[in-house]
């Protein structure tokens, strides 16, 4: 007998983060989004998380939160198995990335679940862990170096910098992290912060120091600006709020426009489509990262998996770090720089906790 989908509950979650987040679009100080259960007849439950991010997918959370309460409809007495015919649906009615994000999520936790494995082993790999950058936000001088002080105290071995705001002082800033961190890789991520020029001076004024990329550093629909930093920049330079989709990448390969890309599983709104985003930019002999929102420890456990799935030649899969507290059980965890996941079938989470959770 096939199972069949039983019951879908919703959660909008809301976590303080330790401290504020703050790069080039903005500042925040705590997190919001949404997890998504799926219960089977057979009791299997699978879990999985929407990021709504307005300044990168023009998604709100009620917005999210509202869709998959409609969509819950749709799934119920589904077989969770067959996730092609489901995602063909999300396809057809328009749903946001991020929501089609937490329903594939949640019904490969299932497939996990019962085939009595991690997620990341249904596609073949066994390793068990991740090297993974950690990212210092924009602040001050003193607080730029106890970030990167407190990130190499945990074992990380590559540090990723928010910067944007302010050209003389990020040249300052990434001197300053340099000077202690003098072997670890050394990403800058500006958020489209600069304008061409700016952009242009600062890969000049930057690249004595070992930097391996700089992220989004223009406006992420101005894709002449952006081939034209490339082009004039001693660094090379990756896309990211720039690229959601296949046809996102496509556009911007032709173009030459860029030399890396970074995919995220909630850009991307599925794994599979993550995986043809990170395949099409090998196939133009381009570097890809992985990375993530500020999302839980579930939603690093999907991205984990989609990185054992691919071929990355990054990862930047820290977004749990600032948490307060995890607003799940089990998931992602980190341990001296590595990335690694809880015990445990699936994405390894066994339930929400109520105190940051609340089912709508």
């Amino acid at each position: 007998m096939q199972d069949r989908i039983i019951d879908v509950k919703i959660y909008r979650v809301k976590v303080p983060l330790r401290e504020i987040f703050k790069i080039a679009t903005g500042s925040r100080v705590d997190y919001e989004g949404i997890i998504i259960e799926i219960n089977t007849e057979k009791g299997f439950t699978g879990f999985g998380e929407a990021v709504p991010v307005p300044y990168v997918l023009k998604e709100t959370v009620p917005q999210v939160s509202d869709f998959l309460k409609e969509f819950s409809a749709f799934l119920m007495g589904k077989n969770p198995l067959e996730r092609g015919s489901i995602l063909r649906k999300l396809n057809t009615v328009s749903a946001p990335h991020s929501a089609k994000t937490a329903v594939d999520m949640a019904l490969f936790d299932i497939e996990g679940k019962i085939a009595g494995m991690p997620v990341y082993q249904i596609f073949g790999e066994d390793s068990e862990r991740i090297l993974t950058s950690g990212t210092i936000s924009i602040g001050s001088k003193e607080e730029t170096l106890k970030s990167a002080e407190d990130l190499l105290k945990k074992g990380f071995k590559a540090l990723k910098m928010k910067v944007g705001l302010n050209l003389r002082e990020d040249i300052e800033r990434v001197k300053l992290v340099r000077s202690i961190a003098t072997e670890e890789k050394l990403y800058l991520d500006a958020n489209q912060g600069y304008t061409p020029d700016e952009a242009i001076e600062f890969a000049k004024n930057v690249a004595e120091f070992g930097i391996s990329f700089i992220e989004q550093p223009v406006s992420a629909d101005d894709i002449s600006s952006l081939k034209t930093v490339k082009d004039n920049s001693p660094i090379p330079i990756m896309a990211d709020e720039s690229v959601k989709t296949v046809s996102d990448a496509l556009t911007l390969l032709r173009a030459d426009a860029v030399d890396y890309i970074n995919v995220k599983l909630t850009k991307a709104g599925s794994i599979a489509e993550g995986l043809r985003i990170a395949d099409l930019t090998h196939l133009f002999g381009k570097k890809v990262m992985l990375g993530c929102m500020v999302g839980s420890p579930l939603l690093i456990a999907g991205s984990f998996s989609l990185y054992k799935a691919g071929q990355f030649d990054f990862a930047d899969l820290d977004g749990f770090l600032t948490f307060y507290e995890s607003p799940v059980y089990g998931g992602a965890y980190l341990e001296n720089g590595f990335l690694k996941i809880s015990s445990g079938n699936g994405f390894s989470v066994t339930g929400v906790k109520g105190k940051y959770t609340r089912r709508i």
